[in-house]
């Protein structure tokens, strides 16, 4: 039971981290900027508390979008749970990778992200995140976990 508990809790401060608004600097034909209507499927492996089950969860999400003059640009998503941090890419072509390293603080929980790419085909969007997790959940905040995940969005326009 507590291990049921354990997974609800993270798969919440997760399911938190998922928009904000912001504007954009770039021209109005950029192919990212805007506000995308997706799938978000998030799924987490636990390397503590140890032999806890893996969880994926599958969610409505609104995806924000804004190219800076840079060369990058700031994805922000939302969900009914919650807010996320804004993750930046270095644009390519019709598609970014993800600025490795970036961190998001949600709760007690650390989210490291490691790897992303995202691409864009004309009124659709495929976005693949990989990072760790660390920190602690429970109600008083007593249960320390750990682990990796992934978090994949696929979006229209």
């Amino acid at each position: 039971m507590r291990s049921v508990s354990i997974v609800s809790a993270a798969a919440f401060a997760f399911a938190s981290l998922a928009g904000c608004t912001s504007s954009g600097n770039a021209s109005p034909t950029s192919p990212f900027d805007g506000v995308w209507s997706c799938t978000q499927t998030d799924s987490l492996a636990y390397t503590a508390p140890p032999n806890s089950a893996a969880t994926s969860d599958v969610n409505g999400a609104t995806l924000e979008i804004n190219e800076e003059t840079d060369g990058t640009f700031t994805a922000l998503s939302s969900t009914d749970a919650g807010t996320s941090c804004p993750l930046t890419y270095i644009t390519s072509g019709s598609g970014g990778t993800l600025q490795a390293g970036q961190t998001c603080l949600s709760g007690a929980l650390t989210f490291t992200y490691g790897q992303g790419t995202l691409t864009v085909a004309g009124n659709t969007l495929d976005a693949t995140l990989a990072f760790t997790f660390a920190g602690s959940v429970g109600k008083d905040g007593d249960i320390p976990v750990a682990g990796t995940g992934t978090t994949t969005f696929a979006c229209t326009k």
